[in-house]
């Protein structure tokens, strides 16, 4: 047999079809939405000595990064205007039953719209952990309703921004008169659904500037 001069490379013989081919570096891009994220992060994809180690690592960075990918669309889908349709109805309803029981003096009424580990800072600043707590600070501030007879119930006005479908931000304007004087404040509330209901996570409120406590 011939060979070839020396300095010259060999000729390979025709792989044979049960020889398997050797493994390329890097993931195996399938379909559009791979081939989309190797043209946006190409670094991350297919840069050697990162995602390239061993298939299992491949594919485990690869999901990684399409689920982080994917949480602004998630995020985006959560709150659309059919999510605030459909719920904004029955809190608001909530908030409305939780200001009768206000107006009523009912603190425990009132602590029952709060979760049981719920937290709630009133305008002298009082931190109040727990619903027992909440209802304690409600009994001293009817107390005070009752012992002032210019207080008139407070009509809020209510705002409600959804941050997910079972997550709401509710802050409301009030306006009454205490001490025989027109008062104002503000509060904010974070609504939660659990079991099909609304209830109350956090609580704080306040005073405007220039009213008396």
């Amino acid at each position: 047999m011939n060979e070839p001069p020396r300095g010259f490379p060999r000729k390979r013989g025709r792989r044979s079809e049960s020889t398997p081919a050797a493994t390329e570096p890097g993931p195996q891009t399938t379909g559009a939405a791979s081939r989309s994220l190797r043209r946006r992060y190409p670094r991350a994809v297919s840069e050697p000595g990162t995602l390239n180690r061993g298939p299992e690592k491949v594919r485990s960075s690869r999901l990684l990064v399409l689920a982080v990918l994917a949480i602004p669309a998630i995020a985006g889908l959560a709150c659309t205007p059919s999510t605030t349709a459909r719920f904004e109805p029955e809190l608001r309803a909530e908030c409305e039953r939780f200001e009768a029981a206000v107006d009523r003096g009912d603190a425990h009424a009132v602590a029952s719209f709060f979760l049981p580990d719920a937290d709630r800072v009133n305008a002298s600043g009082d931190w109040a952990h727990g619903r027992a707590e909440i209802e304690r600070q409600y009994v001293a501030l009817f107390a005070r309703r009752r012992a002032d007879p210019s207080t008139r119930p407070f009509r809020p006005e209510v705002a409600i921004r959804f941050v997910d479908t079972d997550l709401a931000i509710v802050d409301g304007r009030w306006h009454g008169t205490r001490g025989g004087k027109a008062v104002a404040g503000h509060y904010t509330i974070v609504a939660v659904r659990r079991d099909g209901e609304w209830k109350f996570a956090l609580g704080r409120g306040w005073d405007l500037p220039g009213t008396a406590s």
